[in-house]
């Protein structure tokens, strides 16, 4: 009973696989959509530590408009049914992000005119990797110190790990800590980010590093996401000198489903089975 039972529910396993793997959201926050050739699009935290395949190469580019449609994941399929929204702080320090109101994100002035002196985390020969340009609060310099964010709609269930860059790239000095918190729920037209899980970017590296160093040059957030929730971003100055909020890059990478690791597990099962017990397994599966 149990050698004809398995490779039947192997074979309901097999049929879920295509449920249990999504590909990754590369968002690069600028003017400049340099991540055209392979070695820039490659150049991010997540295609360094190896959690986005070499294969997912298609970035989206963010400047200072809401995207309602249109977003790629990173193997170049279409990203239906997402978007984004853009926001800020109307009121400095009340930690409140609105993405209902009109925005005064800025994308054209942060063009990375210091990156060079950054290392090549921070811009190439080619074009510009994610980290070079990035946007900020515009208007009186008051405003220019609040924070700004972003929600994403529209995604699938499941667990996904955040790498966040986040540094102005128009000056070359360092120090210029980047605080992004972090959170799930039902789409809102506001983010009250105070409480809210944080990461800190420590941006202290200005000697031409040429890995990507946890922590200092980013940093990573996991989050849960509940069928139909959104995921809310804010970033937030913490130095003295420098409280506004940049935001890079955002890379928004799916851990595989609990289906997905189970199939794996039922593969290396298979391997290990019998010759005989293999032949069974395969023939239920294709019946």
């Amino acid at each position: 009973m149990r050698s004809t039972a398995f490779p039947r529910v192997f074979a309901i396993l097999l049929s879920l696989a295509p449920f249990g793997y999504a590909e990754s959201l590369l968002l690069d926050f600028g003017t400049t959509p340099g991540l055209v050739a392979p070695a820039d699009a490659l150049n991010s935290p997540g295609h360094f530590t190896g959690a986005v395949p070499a294969g997912e190469i298609t970035w989206n580019l963010v400047t200072s408009a809401d995207i309602t449609s249109g977003l790629k994941f990173g193997d170049g399929s279409d990203a239906s049914g997402i978007s984004l929204n853009l926001g800020q702080e109307d009121t400095i320090g009340n930690n409140i992000i609105d993405f209902a109101s009109a925005n005064t994100i800025n994308s054209s002035s942060l063009s990375g005119t210091s990156a060079p002196t950054l290392g090549s985390d921070y811009g190439t020969a080619t074009s510009s990797p994610a980290a070079r340009d990035g946007i900020f609060r515009t208007s009186t310099n008051a405003a220019q110190n609040a924070a700004i964010g972003l929600r994403i709609d529209g995604l699938t269930a499941g667990t996904y790990t955040l790498y966040f860059v986040g540094r102005n790239t128009n000056t070359s000095a360092g120090g210029f800590p980047v605080m992004f918190y972090t959170s799930t729920g039902s789409s809102a037209d506001t983010f009250s980010f105070s409480g809210s899980a944080s990461t800190t970017v420590g941006n202290s590296s200005t000697n031409g590093n040429t890995t990507w160093t946890a922590g200092d040059q980013y940093n990573t957030a996991t989050v849960n996401v509940s069928p139909g929730d959104s995921i809310f971003i804010a970033a937030e100055g913490t130095s003295a000198s420098e409280l506004r909020g940049f935001i890079n890059s955002v890379e928004i990478v799916p851990e595989p489903s609990a289906v997905f690791i189970l199939l794996a597990g039922c593969g290396v099962l298979a391997v290990l089975l019998p010759k005989g017990n293999r032949k069974r397994l395969w023939a239920a599966r294709d019946s």
